[in-house]
């Protein structure tokens, strides 16, 4: 912060760093212990040298009024708007439940077992709708935190012939891709006080939930594995912040969801 930048900032570049070191880590896992060892004395070495040359001749970050008063100034009148947390919202809450219908259609097939814990959850997700609301929230959690894990591991271990086209995955991966991102436009824009709120540690792991998966390198089986755990954080984490934003109004969520687990039972029996 003395060199110039603002808390936030401050706060990013040393989560971008801790970044690079757990994909280094990762990358030369395999390698001599020596070579990394002089890899991290290189790095920090940088880091230290970078400081002490700033504390030394007074450097600092400049600032430019095109950014902070022209561009910074647009988006602060945006935000008092409220125009990003209702666009961004607004996808969330369309686009996350449509994301996990299109994955319901992603494995060749399903097994009875997983249907006949999707007809379970239906049962006791209308019993509590109409007989103890107050309880929907739980339900509705563990509905989702049962569904999406298996759904997914079904998508990757007996994938459906279309859903392996080039052209499918490329569209699933920016429609995910898509909807994470206005997931955490809508955490960093919410007006909420309560409710589920993140830390830079969740934005760290979510991170690197999403790069690992994709280091050269990789084998197969280690690969899928970690796809399908990104794709499992980045999904429940997705689904946290919407049911944060709905503000205990879980109706549209809830029926979504009842839709997914009927296909789901639907699917499994045939």
């Amino acid at each position: 912060m003395r060199v110039g930048m603002f808390h936030t900032e401050a706060v990013f570049t040393i989560y971008v760093l801790q970044t690079l070191l757990v994909i280094t880590a990762i990358v030369f896992r395999y390698y001599s212990d020596w070579l990394f060892i002089l890899v991290y004395l290189g790095f920090a070495t940088v880091i230290v040298a970078g400081f002490f040359y700033a504390e030394k001749t007074g450097w600092r970050i400049k600032r430019y009024a095109l950014i902070y008063i022209g561009i910074k100034g647009r988006l602060k009148t945006l935000k008092e708007k409220q125009i990003p947390i209702r666009f961004s919202f607004a996808v969330l809450r369309y686009g996350l439940p449509l994301l996990v219908l299109m994955i319901c259609f992603a494995p060749q097939h399903l097994p009875g077992y997983f249907s006949i814990i999707a007809l379970q959850l239906i049962v006791a997700m209308v019993g509590v709708w109409f007989f103890k609301p107050e309880c929907t929230n739980g339900i509705l959690r563990l509905s989702l935190y049962l569904l999406v894990p298996y759904l997914l591991y079904f998508s990757q271990t007996d994938p459906a012939g279309f859903f392996q086209m080039a052209i499918v995955k490329r569209l699933y991966t920016v429609f995910s891709g898509s909807v994470v991102f206005f997931a955490v436009m809508t955490l960093k824009f919410t007006w909420r006080r309560k409710g589920f709120k993140a830390t830079p540690m969740d934005f760290l792991i979510l991170f690197i939930a999403l790069v690992v998966p994709n280091l050269p390198g990789l084998g197969i089986s280690e690969h899928h594995l970690g796809l399908m755990t990104a794709q499992i954080i980045v999904i429940l984490f997705s689904y946290e912040v919407l049911i944060g934003e709905l503000r205990n109004d879980l109706r549209g969520l809830c029926g979504a969801t009842l839709i997914v687990l009927g296909i789901i039972a639907a699917k499994g029996l045939m």
